[in-house]
């Protein structure tokens, strides 16, 4: 199946942190529970790893730091297939309605590549966040 979503930092910021942000729809607290991650298929990338990131998720009032923004390894190996799928456990689980996954410089090798989606319990009613 693997992960739906792609992730590139691009030639212009390989020296800098590089992040993405994903938003659920419906301003609705979403149950993250896991994030699949696999390396990127393209044939320039598949010896690039990603050694880990830290997260931060909008609550609907505020930014946090999952894990007080320490790293959450991936546990990615050059000799991996790039079909193989890491499911990395948010333990504990968060409520959200928005995530973002920085990826240090100092995790990565040289570029960002990869591929992700996130394990997600759909929100209940009183879930709704209020402006």
């Amino acid at each position: 199946m693997g992960a739906k979503f792609g992730f590139f930092n691009g030639k212009s910021n390989y020296k800098d942190e590089f992040w993405f942000t994903t938003k659920l729809p419906g301003n609705k607290l979403h149950e993250f529970k896991s994030m699949i991650f696999q390396k990127s298929g393209d044939s320039c990338c598949k010896k690039r790893l990603v050694n880990g990131f830290r997260v931060q998720y909008f609550n609907g009032k505020k930014w946090v730091w999952y894990n007080n923004g320490d790293i959450v390894k991936t546990h990615q190996y050059k000799f991996d297939s790039y079909e193989l799928e890491r499911n990395i456990e948010f333990s504990p689980s968060f409520l959200a309605t928005e995530i973002k996954i920085i990826i240090p410089l100092s995790e990565r090798t040289n570029s960002a590549h990869g591929r992700y989606d996130f394990v997600v319990v759909a929100p209940t009613e009183s879930q709704v966040v209020k402006p």
